[in-house]
């Protein structure tokens, strides 16, 4: 399995023939910048004081529109994200509405949000794929730089996802609060056969502080850097290890079938001897027959007279 994408051949395409005839054949609406986490690196979500500042969010029919207006022009896919997009109370309505106009949509979550009920609403108005930031490989990591610990809840999420048949793609931000995990968010992506991607240099944060780029909780440019080239060592192991796992794994699968091979031949020449009439009859020899003749003796006159006189004293 790729962990570097999960683009199909036929997305790529119509990408590259729509970049070719200038079609904005993909869009992205960022729908909130309100989110339940507070990862440290984030210059997308704002607080409340913030959020205040910056003005209402557009309603629901609003993004419709802006949406019939893409559709119109050659949109065919589009991405949902935030902030949290399910944070939004309307979300449920805009997704399903979305997909009426023929949109293929895609979600970016860190699937913490999801519980049963959303799940089966999934179930029913499944989205294109859900692409989920794994944040580490624990709930403490998840507690350091995302203020809660919400690692285990993830997985399990991701899990019920894929159980609906949704595919799922998840995404990687290295920051100095999560490297250490990096073998584990690999590890567990494999583990769930899911494509990964991982990002150590993020947009600068201008909307918190346009001076701070290289910093605030993220990585200069070198060590981001540093950090991909240890991201493909790590993919370059994996494939090393899921090649040998697969050799072994024919050569286990050969020795089955040649056991069950032998089984079979041996049920089947069992079966046969059973079956045959006479498997069990052996033809007497003449010696045989001589040695049973010559056994059987003709019964004296003393004997015969014991014989009656019992009967008669009997009698």
């Amino acid at each position: 399995m790729e962990h570097t994408g999960a683009e199909p051949r036929l997305s790529a395409y119509l990408h590259a023939r729509a970049c070719a005839k200038g079609i904005p054949l993909a869009g992205t609406f960022e729908l909130t910048a309100r989110c339940n986490f507070n990862c440290r690196m984030c210059y997308v979500h704002l607080t409340p004081e913030e959020q205040r500042r910056r003005g209402a969010e557009l309603t629901a029919d609003e993004w419709l529109a802006i949406a019939e207006q893409a559709r119109s022009q050659g949109m065919l896919f589009l991405l949902l994200t935030g902030g949290e997009p399910l944070i939004r109370v309307d979300f449920r309505y805009l997704l399903t509405e979305l997909k009426k106009m023929g949109l293929m949509v895609s979600i970016n979550s860190n699937a913490s949000l999801i519980d049963d009920d959303w799940l089966d609403f999934f179930r029913h108005e499944p989205p294109s794929r859900m692409n989920i930031t794994l944040y580490g490989g624990c709930n403490e990591t998840y507690e350091r730089l995302c203020g809660r610990p919400m690692y285990d809840r993830v997985v399990r999420n991701i899990r019920a996802l894929k159980a609906l048949g949704i595919g799922v793609k998840l995404n990687a931000s290295m920051t100095p609060y999560n490297v250490e995990d990096m073998d584990a968010i690999y590890a567990i992506a494999t583990e769930l056969g899911t494509p990964v991607q991982m990002a150590s240099y993020m947009f600068p944060p201008v909307r918190r502080d346009e001076h701070a780029t290289g910093s605030n909780d993220r990585f200069t440019f070198q060590e981001a850097a540093a950090c991909s080239v240890r991201w493909d060592r790590l993919r370059c192991i994996f494939f090393h290890c899921r090649q040998q796992h697969r050799r072994k794994q024919q050569q286990t699968d050969a020795r089955h079938a040649d056991m069950q091979r032998q089984r079979q031949t041996y049920r089947a020449e069992h079966c046969k001897q059973r079956d045959h009439p006479n498997r069990n009859h052996v033809a007497p020899s003449k010696s045989d027959e001589s040695r049973s003749h010559s056994s059987i003796r003709p019964v004296s006159a003393s004997s015969q007279v014991c014989f009656s006189a019992i009967s008669r004293a009997s009698s």
